[in-house]
């Protein structure tokens, strides 16, 4: 008996040691050679652009759709389940879907929808990975670049799926390609207490440190992010946002940055950059006292800018931080935002953006969007559902009831 309960200790043991999470290597980034890394310098720019949200217009939706010249509605089509969309790129009009937590894959579509591959290589060996973080467009190569921080790798794929190479990295949040060199945002933790904290660090290739950048305000301290403030607009630029700042940055290369919009909000936060708030406290200033934050992602195509803003929400039983969307226009230097009313007919339905496709924005429905409209659908009678919904490719995608449907993604184009 007692030969049998040792055997099931020994059995628990080792069943509790394999369902452990391997343990997250933090690395140090204030080495005492940080101190001789040079930091990265500011462009002055007299013709920077004033984003006045302050004075916004309230549009309806069917006067923002008109406002619109194209929308593409895509159904993503796959038997294997997509648990969250952690990042989405588009390019060479393939569709990049990364799960980084749920499924832990990167799923590949073609512009219409049509799975061309899973990247699913869990391990350690060549083109495999332990979590992919983050992933990028190689401009110059025609490829894509997954970041594994657990690995300190950065694993190259061609854009149908193929591993290509393996290269040394540093442990990131979220990194972008400027020249040869690698622009990576980093997060509190990764950086000792006792040192001075970047927003930034600049690599070369091989993951060793070229340049620093956007050292931490006393805001920064006591309020640790882990957001993405790293975006490409559609002519190719960086941007970047200093967390809690109401600065967009357009990084120029691997050393100098220049300031390239300002968006003006009510209260900002940003007010506070010199003093130590707490993370919980910035709810409770926005909620309780007024203040605002400027959001990320800011997308930028060649016409417009858009951007949110998280303020105290408009009904008090909503818990949080409500988040409203805005866009500017840049050749009429008008700020706008939808409002909630609108008349049938509907001519269209598109998501807040989550990157950019050329001069589309890009966003995501996911699978309870569509069954609410499912749910809609099944009590109107279909003359009711053609009269209200005018668009055919949003009802087809609705009607499909495909069980591999598992989101929707839209592009739409401002005229």
């Amino acid at each position: 008996m007692k030969q049998i309960i040792l055997l099931a200790l020994i059995a628990l043991f080792l069943v509790s040691c394999a369902e452990q999470k391997p343990k997250e290597k933090v690395q140090n980034y204030d080495k005492p050679n940080m101190q001789a890394v040079k930091m990265m310098q500011p462009v002055p720019n007299p013709d920077i652009i004033t984003i006045d949200q302050e004075n916004h217009k309230t549009v309806s939706r069917n006067e923002f759709n008109d406002m619109l010249t194209d929308v593409k509605y895509i159904p993503i089509i796959c038997k294997e389940p997509i648990g969250n969309v952690d990042k989405i790129l588009v390019y060479k009009d393939r569709i990049f879907i990364l799960d980084t937590y749920k499924a832990k894959k990167v799923f590949i579509f073609n512009i219409k929808g049509e799975l061309i591959k899973i990247i699913d290589k869990r391990g350690l060996g060549p083109g495999e990975y332990r979590q992919i973080d983050d992933m990028n467009i190689v401009w110059n190569e025609e490829c894509v670049m997954f970041t594994d921080r657990r690995r300190d790798a950065s694993l190259y794929y061609s854009l149908d799926g193929e591993f290509i190479r393996e290269e040394r990295s540093i442990d990131t949040r979220q990194c972008a390609f400027m020249g040869n060199s690698i622009v990576n945002q980093m997060e509190t933790w990764q950086q000792s207490d006792d040192s001075p904290k970047y927003h930034l660090i600049v690599t070369a290739k091989d993951g060793s440190i070229t340049r620093k950048g956007f050292p931490y305000r006393p805001i920064h301290v006591k309020s640790p992010h882990d957001q993405p403030f790293l975006s490409h607009n559609s002519m190719g630029d960086l941007l970047f946002v200093e967390h809690y700042s109401d600065t967009v940055y357009q990084i120029l290369n691997d050393s100098t940055y220049k300031s390239k919009y300002v968006v003006k909000h009510k209260k900002s936060l940003w007010k506070k950059y010199d003093e130590k708030v707490e993370f919980s406290e910035t709810f409770e200033l926005i909620r309780n006292s007024g203040y605002t934050q400027l959001n990320i992602p800011v997308l930028e195509t060649e016409k417009f800018v858009s951007f949110s803003i998280g303020a105290k929400p408009l009904r008090s039983e909503t818990r949080g931080v409500q988040i409203f969307d805005y866009w500017y226009d840049k050749t009429g230097k008008t700020v706008f935002t939808q409002g909630d009313d609108f008349s049938p007919p509907i001519t269209h339905f598109v998501p807040r953006p989550s990157t950019v496709y050329g001069n589309y924005y890009v966003g995501i429905f996911n699978n309870d969007f569509i069954e609410s409209f499912r749910d809609n659908f099944k009590t109107l009678k279909p003359e009711v559902i053609d009269a209200i919904y005018q668009n055919e490719d949003f009802k087809s995608i609705i009607k499909n009831t495909n069980p591999d449907l598992e989101i929707m993604v839209v592009l739409y184009e401002f005229k």
